[in-house]
């Protein structure tokens, strides 16, 4: 998955079958920062006080810190690249007449509409909007694997999946190591495994047709 590209994460993994973005935005505790009356009439010296302006970027809760701004943005970008791994699979069950091909884009299926019930109350939790859309990079390569057909195709879509959950597993790891939301780590330790899976199955796939001769 990138979190370039895992629809799916849904990724999570569409993070449908895949999609890890939460369906509600809930904010973080925002503080009360408007003077009472008395205290509108009391003058105070220029550049003392709290500010009462809001920031003009109103998608992050006024009470977000920086790291738990970071952790929205990993979730933003897994369920991304989760519904680009989640769309190309359900591209392959489509055009694919290879039966380890389309039992690996099966797999990728079932595993990431699983992972999304897994990060649903993460995402409800962060808050942030849900990725609705593909990444430019993903769009450009579902584009490109509708063209084609065949073994060309099997062996574009098999590449695209393992460089994807590479990809996706670097990401994963580097959060694990800078967060300290024990949710986000939680789901991430249960999530590690799932990509490592899928990495070895692209490769044995690729492996037993010569996908890998052909690059």
């Amino acid at each position: 998955m990138r979190i370039s590209g895992v629809s799916a994460f849904v990724v999570m993994l569409g993070f449908g079958a895949a999609t890890l973005a939460a369906q509600q935005d809930t904010s973080g505790g925002v503080y009360n920062t408007n003077p009472t009356p008395q205290q509108q009439r009391q003058e105070k010296p220029a550049g003392v006080g709290v500010s009462n302006a809001r920031p003009e970027d109103t998608s992050a809760p006024l009470g977000d810190t920086g790291e738990r701004m970071r952790d929205r943005f990993f979730l933003k970008t897994a369920a991304q690249s989760s519904r680009g791994v989640v769309r190309m699979s359900q591209l392959a069950l489509a055009k694919s007449s290879n039966d380890d091909v389309k039992a690996f884009a099966q797999k990728i299926m079932t595993d990431h509409a699983a992972l999304a019930r897994t990060w649903k109350p993460l995402a409800q939790e962060l808050g942030g909007p849900p990725a609705r859309e593909l990444s430019k990079r993903d769009q450009k390569l579902y584009d490109r694997l509708s063209g084609l057909s065949g073994e060309q195709f099997d062996k574009e879509y098999m590449m695209a999946m393992a460089e994807s959950h590479r990809e996706d597993l670097k990401l994963f790891r580097d959060t694990m190591v800078a967060t300290s939301n024990n949710s986000l780590r939680d789901a991430l330790d249960r999530t590690i495994p799932v990509i490592q899976d899928h990495i070895m199955q692209a490769d044995s796939v690729a492996r037993k047709n010569g996908y890998l001769a052909m690059q």
